[in-house]
């Protein structure tokens, strides 16, 4: 899939397969309504739901209290069920890293997300 630049080069786009499927089809005459989705708007935000919502209202109220007790150096963190303050010294004490070959990554890979190498 090619576009023209603003000086009528034409370059190589990666992705955009949705739109470009979508111009073809109604130059072909489709008649019906055609929206396309791109995975990857999604998987990075998407519209919140009544939870994250709610969530991000606890998250905010904890941090105005920690702010009100001069708990500097804390951080919000949820920990089922609860809202918590967490030192933050606490929380980067250990890494939780992620095994390059597990089912997390082999996904996130496989709807194109990169990671640097």
């Amino acid at each position: 899939f090619t576009e023209s630049t603003e000086v009528g080069a034409m370059k190589q786009k990666l992705g955009g397969i949705a739109m470009q499927v979508s111009h073809e089809l109604k130059e072909a005459g489709c008649q019906i309504e055609i929206r396309e989705t791109i995975l990857g708007h999604l998987q990075r935000g998407g519209r919140p739901n009544a939870f994250d919502r709610v969530l991000a209202t606890q998250f905010g109220v904890k941090a105005f209290e920690l702010a009100l007790e001069e708990k500097w150096g804390h951080m919000v963190a949820y920990k089922h069920p609860d809202i918590v303050a967490v030192p933050i010294q606490d929380a980067i004490r250990h890494y939780n890293l992620v095994d390059v070959n597990s089912d997390i990554i082999k996904t996130a890979r496989g709807v194109g997300i990169c990671f640097g190498d």
